[in-house]
């Protein structure tokens, strides 16, 4: 997977930005912005997180399996040394 050009926040601005959020996976986080759509992020080390996504209500089903089966990828390539999401994405 080829490094993409997704901007790095902190946890608390990524969970502050919409009206409630979710962890689907471990590391997979999900902010609702309403009628915006949801912000996706990867869940980095050291309370960052990675924005990787946004998806409309009728998409969000769908990105959250997509980006679920990328975590670990991810997470690798930007240097987590903690990598426990392969399970629960197989479980």
């Amino acid at each position: 997977m080829a490094k993409q050009n997704w901007p790095v926040v902190s946890k608390r601005d990524f969970l502050g930005q919409g009206d409630w959020s979710r962890e689907y996976y471990e590391g997979l986080l999900v902010v609702n912005h309403g009628e915006q759509g949801y912000d996706l992020g990867v869940e980095l080390e050291g309370e960052q997180v990675l924005k990787v996504d946004r998806a409309s209500a009728d998409e969000i089903k769908d990105r959250v399996q997509y980006w679920g089966a990328r975590l670990e990828d991810i997470r690798k390539e930007y240097g987590v040394r903690d990598n426990r999401t392969a399970e629960f994405y197989r479980g």
